[in-house]
């Protein structure tokens, strides 16, 4: 036997040694593309939707959300506000895509973390303007969502600002302004002044000139007729018409006391009707909160009245926490959050209701400790008249969502191939360690064979002699 047996046999370098390193850089190679692909992949997936798409699910406030002004969607159908402030302000403002899918936040709306901002949708879906919620407005903020940019338009002064309602051509902007200072107030302060004693104003978005219409007294809210030449407006408890230079028409007759006008949407398409529902009777605010049996109404209840200021009407229906716009002459949508959230279209002929999406309310606010709740829903009222109800699809929530993804599988792959390689070297150390034993003999069991031959050998040779 080998003078060396009894040495350990050195181990040969290992043929996956190098395999480590490689599996780390491919990994970190493959975080690093995860992160700078979501733009483009973004991009060539926001085509363009086949109609105008309403999911019977609708999605709210998620982590993966990601801004309009990062990865902008496209035009909008709905806006509303998803989250909880129990303890802490986790909001979003969400826009959901005329696809159906495409979910987004609005960035524009936060101020050092916070939500201090309220937003109102375009008619037509493709832009929102932003104004202060809480204080004065020097400018009103107009974000493009086919773009993400975001243009300031002046104000003449600095207000209080409350958007009471856009024209269905684009072009006119109806809203309040007061003088109103906010601090130290409710957080409703602001809204409430302005309703209840600012000027109503007109701007006209093509020139960015704002025009007060002061003498018309307090405007608590406004709505745009289909041709935006006229509008309707609420003062206290009176509603009239008015043309475009402010000039009064004639007057709306109110059937029921306690009603006014439906804020933004209250003209339907054809122009004949004109939808009212209960106000405040103290402060002349939309008031959807507690029963009223004074104005024999179901609480909440809407009744539609002759634009032309004649007697004719229809209703009381009963109605959700918003109207949202109309679906033709006879028929409104509507959007209820108060105990669960929905979206129904209403019949303005027999009263019938029938839900056409319902609001997600996801567990995943405040830390996932609270559910995300939903508010101040707003459509795009163009598009209502075309929307076509889907199953609910995967949310496509931007390059948070996309680089997540791609994020995840680089790391599972790598882990995978970790896995392998320390598996397969594993197994190749104990092949090693086998056959070392096998072809190693101890010390001790080579000097007993040794002295057993030597025996074997010497023993005829002593019973010879």
């Amino acid at each position: 036997m080998p003078d060396d047996i009894d040495r350990a046999l050195p181990l040969a370098p290992p043929r996956h040694a190098r395999t480590l390193p490689i599996i780390v850089a491919l990994t970190a190679v493959g975080l690093l593309l995860a992160y700078v692909l979501p733009p483009a992949l973004v991009a060539d997936t926001a085509v363009a939707a086949d109609g105008v798409l309403l999911p019977d699910r609708l999605d709210g406030y998620s982590l993966l959300n990601d801004t309009v002004e990062r990865v902008p969607a496209g035009t909008a159908l709905l806006t509303y506000g998803s989250g909880n402030w129990e303890l802490f302000q986790t909001i979003q403002q969400v826009m959901v895509g005329v696809d159906g899918d495409s979910y987004r936040q609005l960035d524009a709306v936060y101020d050092g973390g916070h939500v201090t901002r309220s937003t109102f949708l375009a008619p037509d879906g493709r832009s929102v303007l932003v104004t202060e919620e809480f204080e004065r407005s020097t400018a009103i903020v107009r974000v493009d969502l086919a773009t993400g940019e975001r243009r300031d338009i002046a104000l003449p002064r600095a207000a209080a600002v409350v958007m009471y309602a856009w024209s269905p051509d684009g072009r006119y902007v109806a809203y309040g302004q007061s003088g109103f200072v906010g601090e130290g107030h409710a957080s409703n302060a602001l809204d409430l002044d302005v309703r209840t004693s600012g000027t109503l104003t007109l701007l006209d978005l093509t020139t960015g000139t704002s025009t007060p219409y002061p003498r018309l007294g307090p405007i608590a809210a406004a709505a745009f007729s289909p041709d935006s030449r006229r509008l309707v407006v609420q003062s206290a408890r009176h509603a009239f018409v008015i043309d475009i230079d402010g000039t009064v028409e004639h007057d709306i007759a109110i059937p029921i006391e306690g009603l006014g006008i439906v804020p933004h949407v209250a003209w339907s398409p054809d122009g004949h009707w004109i939808a009212l529902y209960r106000w405040r009777a103290s402060i002349y605010l939309p008031d959807i909160e507690g029963p009223s049996s004074s104005y024999g109404l179901r609480d909440p209840a809407v009744v539609v009245v002759d634009a032309t200021g004649g007697t004719a009407s229809r209703g009381p229906f009963p109605v959700d926490t918003e109207v949202l716009g109309w679906r033709d002459a006879d028929h409104l949508v509507t959007a209820g959050y108060v105990t669960q959230g929905y979206i129904r279209e209403l019949s303005l002929v027999d009263g019938r209701s029938r839900e056409l999406s319902r609001f997600v309310y996801p567990h995943t606010c405040e830390f996932f400790t609270q559910s995300c709740h939903v508010y101040k829903v707003m459509a795009a009222s163009n598009l209502i008249p075309d929307l076509r109800v889907v199953a609910a699809g995967v949310p496509q929530r931007g390059q948070k969502q996309l680089r997540l993804m791609l994020a995840g599988s680089v790391v599972l792959i790598g882990v995978g191939a970790l896995v392998t390689t320390l598996v397969h070297r594993s197994r190749r150390r104990r092949g090693w360690a086998a056959r070392r034993r096998a072809r190693s003999t101890p010390p001790q069991a080579e000097d007993s064979c040794r002295s057993w031959a030597q025996a074997t050998v010497q023993a005829p040779v002593r019973s010879g002699r």
